[in-house]
Formats: structure tokens, C-alpha cells, sequence
């Protein structure tokens, strides 16, 4: 007996995603005619049987809980853009009409059992760790669930790819400097991602064999003062690799109470294009990380999952894009 044509293959062979496949056997308009007609070709090519979408129950909306973390400091709710983040994960999943029903990130499951929101559907914990709690439930109910900005094997997930993200900053800070000395700020408040580029720093340190490099964690941003930015200029480090770019302006605002010049004494990067970087008009060198991808992608996902019924697991690190600033020293 030959082997069932998914929309999963049909996506492989034309190197797109699955959610464009369905959405263009299902005659959507967000995808162009001539994609479409391809996508249809290829599936009757290959043999391809349209199922009938299998709605859950007679609802037309479907409800999913976005759980997001939370923090009494201001700042970390400055990391990224939630609104590009649920708009991704709306657009994952195309005409399919979806109820996003945000949630923090305290422990608590009485939002799964709340029968006014009715059944729930799926389920993205977006920069933050499941409670073990929920974890078992949602397994219990049969419940799709994947987490966003983080990257553990037993979960479904959807991060950026950190270690080709620094080593990208490597590359381009390396070429401009004849003796690259860096030292690394991190953040304890968000030990996890702080912990993947952390690590990113020393492989990449080990990679391009630099001899004198440190590590720094920290656990308020008032700790990035004026002394500290002289300190490492005093000990001539000459770039400063932050975990994110509010640690990164940060640094600057301190250079400058400093006297430091930047980047012509030391340069800086950030992390993620957070909207804090788009206010400041000196603009720091960054990596953008893609926030509204991953809600697409996670859209998609749950979509194939709810919807046509197909629960393939998805592990998966999307590909950066470095963002040019001012901060990276220019050498002739």
C-alpha cells in the first residue's frame, strides 16, 4: 500500500512551507495565482487527495493561549514587539479565524479550566518556560503546544538561530578591528536566552582563537554605569558584545557620561532590533529577532495541527538578519 501524499511532501519537494500549501489548496487569497497553480499542479502530480477540513466541533473560532512572561522590571517588557508577535501567529494561519487570548505566565491553570472561554485549542509560550503543571495537562487533553524563543528536545519550538547570529558578529567586528578583545554582558533576569548567547560568545571566542576576551552578568541595568564602561576601556577590551539592545543602550549612554567615544575607542552590539533601539538616534549594530516570523511559523504549525489533523513536530531555528548600525568601529 502506497504512502498517503501530505501536504508536508508537497511543501519538501517546492522547498515552501506547509501552511502555503494548504492555504493555496484551499484557494486562499493571501497566496498569488501563480504560486497557487503550481502548488495544485504538484499535488495532483503527486498524487494528492484533499481531506475535508476537520473543524473542531461546529465552532468557527478557534481559541489559543498565548502565554507571555512577566516582570516587575519596566524594561524587560521593552525586549520585544508583541503586537508583530501576535500578529505573525494571526497570519499563520490565514483565513482560519482565531481567538488569541494573551495570559502571564504565573503557574496557574485556571485559564484552561475557565468554561467561559470555552475549549481551547492550542497553546504558545512565547519567551517563557511551561510549568511543568500545564505541560501535563495540556498532554492529558491532547492539546498542541510549542514554545517560542526557546530551545528544549522535548518540546515542539521555534527559536533564531543565536549561535550563527554572534558569529555573524564576529565576522563583520573581526574584519574591522587587526586585535579583537571582547567582553560579553549578560542578564541574569533572563538566564535562559541569556544562556544560549552566552555560550555563542565563547564557542565563537574559541573559533576565532581570541586570546583575551570576559564574561560579565548582570543583574540590573543600573549596573551598566559610567566606572564600569571605563573599567573595560581602562583594560582594553574594544568591543562590547551585549545580550540584548537595551543592555547595549545602555552601554552607550554610559560610554558617553564616560567620555568613551563610540565606535572609534570601542564598539558595541546589541540583540534582538527591540522597539527601545528605534528611539535612540545614534542606532546600534543588532541582530532582529525575526518576532514575527516565529508567530507565523507558529500559526502554521497550529494550524496544520488543529486543523488538517497533521502533527509532525517542528524543531526549528530560523535564520537571522543583522541589522547596520553606528556602533561597530570602521578601521581603514
Amino acid at each position: 500500500m502506497s504512502k498517503k501524499v501530505t501536504v508536508y511532501d508537497i511543501a519538501e519537494k517546492l522547498g515552501i512551507s506547509a501552511g502555503t500549501v494548504s492555504r493555496a489548496l484551499n484557494t486562499s487569497s493571501l497566496i498569488s495565482s501563480e504560486k497557487s497553480e503550481l502548488i495544485r499542479r504538484t499535488a495532483k502530480e503527486m498524487g494528492y487527495e484533499k481531506r475535508e477540513i476537520k473543524r473542531p466541533g461546529s465552532r468557527a473560532i478557534l481559541n489559543i493561549i498565548l502565554f507571555i512572561p512577566y516582570s516587575t522590571e519596566p524594561q524587560y517588557h521593552l525586549f520585544y514587539d508583541s503586537a508583530q508577535l501576535i500578529s505573525g501567529i494571526r497570519s499563520g494561519f490565514g483565513e482560519t479565524r482565531v481567538n488569541i487570548l494573551a495570559e502571564l505566565n504565573d503557574g496557574s491553570s485556571t485559564v484552561l479550566d475557565n468554561r467561559k472561554v470555552g475549549e481551547i485549542d492550542g497553546v504558545v509560550f512565547a519567551f517563557t518556560d511551561p510549568p511543568e503543571t500545564i505541560v501535563t495537562m495540556l498532554a492529558r487533553r491532547k492539546i498542541p503546544m510549542l514554545l517560542l524563543n526557546r530551545k528544549d528536545d522535548k518540546f515542539n519550538y521555534i527559536t533564531l538561530d543565536n549561535d550563527g547570529a554572534i558569529d555573524k558578529l564576529f565576522s563583520l567586528v573581526k574584519a574591522e578591528k587587526k586585535r579583537l578583545q571582547p567582553f560579553y554582558i549578560g542578564l541574569k533576569g533572563a538566564e535562559k536566552v541569556n544562556s544560549y548567547r552566552e555560550n555563542a560568545f565563547l564557542h565563537s571566542c574559541k573559533t576565532y582563537e581570541i586570546k583575551k576576551f570576559e564574561v560579565l552578568e548582570i543583574s540590573s541595568f543600573e549596573e551598566i554605569t559610567p566606572g564600569l564602561l571605563k573599567d573595560i576601556h581602562k583594560r582594553e577590551f574594544n568591543w562590547i558584545v551585549c545580550f540584548n539592545d537595551i543592555v547595549a543602550v545602555s552601554g552607550l549612554s554610559s560610554a558617553a557620561l564616560a567620555d568613551i567615544m563610540i565606535p572609534e575607542e570601542i564598539s558595541i552590539t546589541g540583540f534582538d532590533n527591540s522597539p527601545l533601539r528605534n528611539v535612540f538616534s545614534r542606532k546600534i549594530d543588532t541582530i532582529e529577532l525575526e518576532v514575527n516570523e516565529m508567530g507565523r511559523r507558529a500559526g502554521e504549525w497550529l494550524f496544520q495541527n488543529i486543523i488538517e489533523k497533521e502533527s509532525a513536530p517542528i524543531q526549528e531555528e530560523l535564520q537571522f538578519r543583522y541589522i547596520s548600525g553606528d556602533t561597530i568601529r570602521r578601521e581603514q
